[in-house]
């Protein structure tokens, strides 16, 4: 049986019409090769390449193995393509850009419960808007979650349109004060006077184009911009740690009222705003990933979401 290693040395030494030069491509040394090539013509019963300075060129025969051997060389692609498609199976990989959101612990725990893969890959990114829109537009393994003020949905919802990336409005709830349990400047009701607010620390999650839009905010009508004392964090468990541990306060929303009760921090919603906060779920238009599907409607059954 022939030896399928000196038909493929064989083909690529056509290609690169060298001995030399196909012996470095192949990691073989130039000595080796040229004794599987006479194996090879040994074997066939014929001639295959004649040799000179210039390199090498194909007899007639040596032209007819070329020609089946590419047709050999293709399906034997195809076989390996199939080898590591069967690998790719066994492995799951989802990718989960976060936005203002504090996850549930209950989700991941279901989600990788029910994952029958041999291995996984989860990555899980604290992004902002920006850096979420542009991970799902560009990765069909990703999916994004976000929670969204009316002015930032009214934003995007016509440049997402010519992107790569859907939105859907998931759930729609009230805007919420988050502080924590022993702040003795919120009241009961979650009224904050005005005095009041001057003399806490604003803690916010680092802005971009499209979340600044939140800032808009009024609070008893006065202006999220126009507080002194303000604390700007870079990922949503740093924004709780500050929480926890300070008299400051941020804006938060229903979907996270659990996790919060974990860290000693209470939301409180917030009377009289007319601007509301939206659940958003962003895919990549082209994504067929199972483990996307899985992942939404984990999400969805954990967060209650028909």
């Amino acid at each position: 049986m022939m030896n399928i290693s000196w038909l493929m040395q064989f083909l690529e030494i056509v290609d690169k019409k060298s001995i030399n030069k196909a012996a470095e491509t192949l990691f073989v040394s130039q000595s080796v090769l040229s004794r599987n090539m006479k194996k090879l013509e040994e074997y066939m019963g014929y001639s295959l390449m004649n040799r000179s300075n210039q390199g090498v060129s194909l007899t007639k025969e040596g032209r007819l193995l070329y020609q089946y051997g590419q047709s050999l060389a293709n399906d034997i692609k195809s076989i390996e393509a199939l080898r590591k498609e069967e690998e790719r199976a066994k492995c799951s990989e989802l990718h989960v850009y976060l936005f203002s959101l504090y996850m549930r612990s209950k989700l991941l725990l279901d989600y990788i419960s029910k994952d029958s893969s041999v291995s996984m890959i989860l990555k899980i990114y604290d992004a902002k808007l920006e850096e979420l829109l542009q991970g799902v537009q560009e990765d069909e393994l990703a999916v994004g979650i976000a929670v969204l003020s009316d002015p930032e949905i009214f934003s995007l919802e016509k440049k997402l349109s010519q992107k790569n990336c859907s939105m859907e409005i998931l759930s729609r709830g009230g805007l919420y004060l988050q502080v924590r349990e022993s702040c003795t400047d919120v009241e009961k009701d979650g009224v904050l006077q005005g005095e009041v607010l001057e003399n806490m620390r604003f803690v916010h999650l680092d802005l971009d184009i499209y979340s600044i839009l939140r800032l808009s905010i009024k609070l008893n009508g006065m202006a999220l911009t126009n507080l002194k004392q303000v604390i700007t964090v870079n990922s949503y468990p740093m924004l709780v740690e500050v929480l926890a541990e300070t008299n400051s306060f941020s804006l938060g929303n229903k979907w996270q009222i659990e996790e919060m009760k974990r860290h000693g921090i209470r939301c409180i919603e917030i009377p009289d705003v007319e601007i509301g906060m939206n659940l958003v779920l962003f895919k990549n238009k082209a994504s067929v990933s199972q483990e996307v599907k899985d992942f939404i409607k984990a999400f969805k059954k954990v967060y209650q979401i028909s």
